[in-house]
């Protein structure tokens, strides 16, 4: 029997807000890498060597994994087989074991020792293979255990598959029934390991890509994959490559679309594993001809390029709303792009975590950069940052994030995020980002961590309402009004943080320097105590505290600034 479990996220209304009609998602378009030209290989391998420790699911088992049971004598697998009529079958154990050590099994029939299966070391590939015996089994239900003889227990076993062997009635097909071992009784765990230590060049089918293969570029500056495809009707698309990048090294790539470069270097990032396939995503849509294009990504590092398995351009849809929200792919996971005048938010949403991943400025500088360039890595960097890793970009806190009322376009936007202990609201407007607090268990802070104007720079600065200039070395353990803006000589824009009501509560700002001297990012933050007082989170608690967050021109006066924190503060929800 299955099970579905729905998990509904409480929704305080705060506001009522317009329904609006859903719209179908727009249908992408697929460009598979090998498909075109490039310098490399198409490989077709099933894994690689070193993927044996990973959790992905194992894609040459079958059923749901296999179990492998503890390293002793006596470990077993049980499973229940019902036999339409009594006679001969042949059992058959099909397993993986890849170490030298010998690891039989002894067949038990209903409680009674039967044949023993050497089951050796499966050195020949594909990774698993089968041992069998024939024995007489009964009418009706029959117990069939596999009991280790070694002290290192059982190889890893997928199934037990049990075969009636007899003369079957004209154009009957005789009965074989497969049993997955972990659908039984057993000892042990069950694996989902993808693959084994040295299956690398069996040539099967890999799972987890799509079309005939991936492309393996040469491993130099200057390999490339190149593909020319038709696009249905000119316009903007999102673009994305989906690809798998085993080492622990960036592989940057230059993007040339129709002959011009959309991107210098657009970063693939580790995935972990050579089978954890994912996307990376240009920041802004690109322009496609109708009819034939041509895009090439050309290899900026000696390592060549990550193994491209697909590109995706998926239609943009013409919109005039000041604020869109879309699905993306963006460093890695999924997020929520907020699109506004004033800039392009990317809210972290999956795998229980929540808060701004990036923040980018209409110049295209991204504020915050999560573990990702420009910028030194080294940190997750996110917004709001508080108790528990709640609005933490990269960190899991038990979040879940909806759309309020499912408005995904117009002049305001509301995402709600919650767990256990917090409920925030984020009311996106054209001009700025107010973050509401419905529930809260205890205390709790706004942090931005953030490298002002895309790289984290000596020079950068911040501006509190007294119009000075400050780097970021802790001056303001509480101060009124608050609000400051932050800087950096080299960009257009400015970004503010602002807070309501006004408190006693500590604020914070420092300037993060790793070991060897690397500035890896500045804090600021509302209720949180700086290093000296070893971050103490106080004085922010209960549901009255609003943030404001956003850019604003660098070339305005300090005044004109000043004038829109008051407004902004006054009514952080004014339409």
């Amino acid at each position: 029997m299955i099970r579905f479990r729905f998990s509904v996220l409480p929704l305080v209304a705060a506001v009522a807000l317009p329904s609006v009609v859903a719209r179908a998602a727009p249908i992408p378009l697929i460009v598979e890498a090998e498909s075109g030209s490039f310098s490399g290989w198409v490989d077709r391998h099933s894994c690689w060597h070193n993927v044996m420790l990973t959790d992905e699911p194992h894609s040459t088992h079958s059923g749901t994994g296999v179990v492998d049971t503890p390293n002793r004598t006596g470990s077993f697998i049980e499973v229940a087989y019902d036999a339409p009529r009594a006679g001969p079958h042949r059992i058959t154990v099909r397993y993986t074991h890849l170490k030298p050590d010998p690891r039989p099994g002894q067949l038990w029939i209903n409680g009674k020792d039967g044949p023993i299966l050497p089951m050796p070391q499966n050195l020949a590939l594909p990774a698993f293979k089968t041992d069998s015996a024939v024995v007489t089994l009964p009418q009706g239900r029959n117990l069939i255990r596999l009991v280790a003889l070694a002290d290192g227990g059982l190889g890893n076993v997928d199934y037990i598959k049990v075969a009636e062997l007899r003369e079957p009635d004209p154009g009957e097909v005789p009965r074989i029934v497969v049993l997955e071992a972990e659908d039984g009784l057993f000892e042990g765990k069950v694996d989902h390991h993808s693959c084994w230590n040295f299956i690398a060049q069996h040539p099967g089918p890999h799972t987890g890509f799509t079309g005939e293969g991936y492309v393996d570029a040469d491993n130099k500056v200057g390999s490339f994959v190149e593909v020319t495809f038709e696009a249905p009707a000119a316009g903007r698309y999102q673009f994305a490559a989906r690809y798998a990048h085993g080492k622990p090294d960036t592989r940057p790539a230059e993007v040339r679309l129709n002959g011009e470069v959309v991107a210098p270097a657009l970063a693939f990032t580790s995935t972990g594993f050579w089978t954890r396939w994912t996307y990376v995503a240009l920041p802004e849509s690109v322009a496609l001809r109708a009819g034939k294009n041509t895009l090439r990504l050309t290899a900026q590092s000696a390592e060549g390029l990550a193994n491209l398995d697909h590109l995706r351009f998926t239609p943009v849809p013409a919109a005039t709303a000041p604020v869109r929200l879309s699905e993306v792919i963006w460093g890695g996971v999924g997020c929520y792009k907020i699109e506004l005048p004033m800039g392009t938010v990317y809210f972290e949403k999956d795998h229980g975590v929540s808060g701004f991943k990036s923040f980018v400025d209409p110049a295209g500088n991204d504020w915050i950069a999560a573990y990702m360039p420009p910028g030194p890595n080294g940190d997750f960097r996110g917004f709001p940052n508080s108790v528990g890793n709640f609005g933490h970009a990269g960190r899991n806190s038990g979040s879940t994030t909806a759309i309020v009322d499912g408005r995904t376009a117009g002049d305001l936007v509301v995402l709600e995020s919650a767990n256990a202990d917090f409920t925030f609201q984020y009311w996106f407007f054209p001009d700025r980002i107010a973050v509401k607090v419905l529930r809260s268990k205890g205390e709790y802070c706004f942090l931005l961590e953030t490298v002002a104007g895309g790289t984290a720079d000596a020079a950068d600065y911040f501006v509190a309402a007294d119009g000075v200039k400050r780097p970021p070395r802790g001056e303001f353990p509480d101060f009124t009004p608050e609000w400051f803006y932050i800087g950096d000589p080299k960009a257009k824009h400015v970004l503010f943080l602002a807070k309501t009501p006004d408190d006693h509560a500590p604020n914070e700002n420092h300037r993060q320097i790793r070991p060897g001297g690397l500035h890896n990012m500045d804090l600021y933050s509302f209720g949180r105590a700086g290093p000296e007082q070893k971050y103490r989170i106080h004085g922010l608690s209960g549901n009255d505290h609003v943030c404001v967050i956003g850019f604003l021109d660098a070339s305005l006066p300090h005044a004109e600034i000043a004038a829109r924190m008051t407004r902004y503060l006054a009514d952080p929800f004014a339409r």
